[in-house]
C-alpha cells in the first residue's frame, strides 16, 4: 500500500491578531484548535481565517511570504496530487542538520514541494554534483559511490511505497531489479523478498541510519564549520536547484528571494 500525503505540505488558513494584523498562514487543523478552545473567532470562511481572542507573546511571522498563499503543488512540474508530493529542503540534511538552532527554526522558506519524480531527479542527477564539489573544495570526503548508490536506493524505495498502487508492474519490477542490484553491490542485502513491503520497509530504515554514520555526517560539519555566510550558503544551493530543475511554478517573490 502507498503512504498517502495526509494533509497538505502547505496550510492556508489565515491567523490573525486581535487589532486586525496578518501574523501567519498555517494548516486547518491548527486553526480549529484554536476556535474549539474558545481561543479565536472565526472572520471568513474561505479561505478559513480566525481572529486571536489574546495578546499572542509575538508578532508572527517575520518574513513577509510565508504570509502570503502558497500553492501545494510542484514547483517543477506543476502536479497537485497530495499521494506524490514531498517536502524538499533546498538545503540538504546533512549541512542544515549543523546550522545553529535559530537559523533551523527560520529556514522553511527553503522548502518548497516537489513530486516524487522530480525529487528524486533532482537528488540523482544534480545535487551529488554539488556535494562532490563542496567535498573537493573543503576537503570534506563525502563518499561518494556509497553515497549515490544510498541516495538511488532511498528515492527508489520512496517511490515504490508511495506509488504501489498506481505503477503499472512492468515498471515496478524495472524499479525493483535496480533496488536488487544497487543493494547488492552496497553488500546491504542479498536481494530477496523485495515483492514484500515489509522487506523493503526493513531496508529503508537500514539505509537511513546509514546515511547520518560518520562518514556523511563529518562531510556536512566540516563544510559548515568552514563557511562564513550561511545565507549565501542557503542561497546557493536554492540557485542551484533552480538553475538546474528550471520550475515553472515557483512563485516569483520566492524567486527573488533566492537571487537576492
Amino acid at each position: 500500500m502507498g503512504q498517502e500525503r495526509k494533509v497538505p505540505i502547505y496550510g492556508n488558513s489565515q491567523v490573525f491578531s486581535p487589532d486586525g494584523e496578518l501574523m501567519f498562514r498555517c494548516l486547518e487543523k491548527r486553526a480549529k484548535w484554536y476556535l474549539e478552545r474558545d481561543l479565536a473567532t472565526i472572520i471568513n470562511d474561505n479561505p478559513l481565517s480566525i481572529k486571536l481572542n489574546f495578546i499572542p507573546k509575538g508578532k508572527g511571522e517575520s518574513i513577509d511570504i510565508l504570509k502570503t498563499e502558497r500553492k501545494n503543488k510542484c514547483v517543477v512540474c506543476g502536479i497537485e496530487d497530495l499521494n506524490i508530493l514531498t517536502r524538499h529542503h533546498l538545503v540538504p540534511f546533512i549541512y542544515r542538520q549543523h546550522f545553529p538552532d535559530i537559523r533551523k527554526k527560520h529556514s522553511c522558506v527553503f522548502v518548497v514541494p516537489v513530486c516524487v519524480d522530480c525529487h528524486y531527479k533532482y537528488e540523482n542527477d544534480y545535487a551529488i554534483l554539488l556535494k562532490k564539489e563542496l567535498a573537493n573544495s573543503y576537503s570534506a570526503s563525502l563518499n561518494p559511490v556509497q553515497d549515490t548508490k544510498r541516495t538511488k536506493s532511498l528515492g527508489i524505495i520512496k517511490c515504490i511505497l508511495q506509488q504501489s498502487d498506481k505503477i503499472p508492474k512492468d515498471r515496478k519490477e524495472i524499479l525493483v531489479n535496480k533496488l536488487r542490484k544497487n543493494l547488492i553491490e552496497m553488500n546491504v542485502y542479498n536481494g530477496e523478498d523485495l515483492d514484500k513491503e515489509s522487506a523493503i520497509l526493513l531496508i529503508r530504515d537500514f539505509l537511513e541510519v546509514e546515511s547520518k554514520k560518520k562518514d556523511v555526517q563529518m562531510h556536512g560539519k566540516i563544510v559548515i564549520d568552514n563557511t562564513k555566510d550561511l545565507d549565501e550558503f542557503e542561497k546557493m544551493w536554492a540557485k542551484h536547484f533552480m538553475d538546474n530543475m528550471k520550475p515553472k511554478y515557483m512563485s516569483e517573490d520566492l524567486i527573488k528571494i533566492f537571487n537576492g
